[in-house]
């Protein structure tokens, strides 16, 4: 392992920094998370910062804190884009494959749960509905992005059934996953030398 990198200060995010500290993986984020937490180190916005052989380029996100969204790039592997915790993702990263990208509630989801009295009392304002993912997924569609990962969706104000299959329907994709708990992420070679994302089932 190279190192790891973390979006933002909130404790979701950051709470296993000091265990990863600990075993001598190097963390990096911004400044307000390197400050609140000794060891990690700081990164710039506009200036790639190289983790053995990926380069990664940290791009400011509206949050509730300072927080980042990735461009991860490797000779071998291509350019990933990672973005969760942000209200909206308004630029355009090329070629990308794949992307993973926050997809935390709807409108129609939390209507539904009010009208049915089990509102429940949501961050939405902080996070990205349904519909600006699917305005930062057109926005940053291109020919090599066959795979797709949703993330961070609410517990009580999403209906991630329904994103999956919207996101597959419009983007013609099969590899479209939704982030769950003990779901497993591997990028590997394919038979071709192309590198693809397998999920791992619990």
């Amino acid at each position: 392992m190279r190192g790891c990198l973390v979006s933002h200060l909130h404790k979701d995010h950051s709470k296993y920094i000091k265990d990863a500290i600990y075993y001598v993986l190097p963390v990096y984020s911004g400044k307000e998370t390197s400050e609140a937490n000794e060891g990690v180190i700081t990164m710039q916005l506009r200036k790639k910062t190289m983790i053995g052989n990926f380069s990664v380029q940290p791009i400011s996100v509206v949050h509730s804190c300072e927080g980042y969204a990735f461009p991860i790039e490797h000779p071998e592997m291509g350019r990933t884009l990672f973005v969760t915790d942000c209200v909206s993702f308004g630029y355009k990263v090329k070629d990308i494959d794949p992307l993973m990208i926050e997809a935390n509630y709807d409108d129609e989801s939390i209507i539904e749960n009010a009208m049915n009295d089990s509102f429940s009392r949501s961050q939405s304002q902080n996070h990205m509905s349904f519909d600006n993912t699917l305005k930062a997924i057109r926005n940053n569609y291109n020919p090599r992005l066959k795979d797709i990962v949703l993330l961070h969706g609410s517990m009580h104000n999403s209906n991630t059934v329904k994103y999956e299959k919207e996101v597959k329907d419009e983007f013609g994709l099969c590899n479209v996953y939704v982030a769950e708990k003990g779901l497993k992420i591997c990028f590997d070679n394919d038979e071709f030398g192309h590198w693809r994302i397998t999920i791992l089932q619990p």
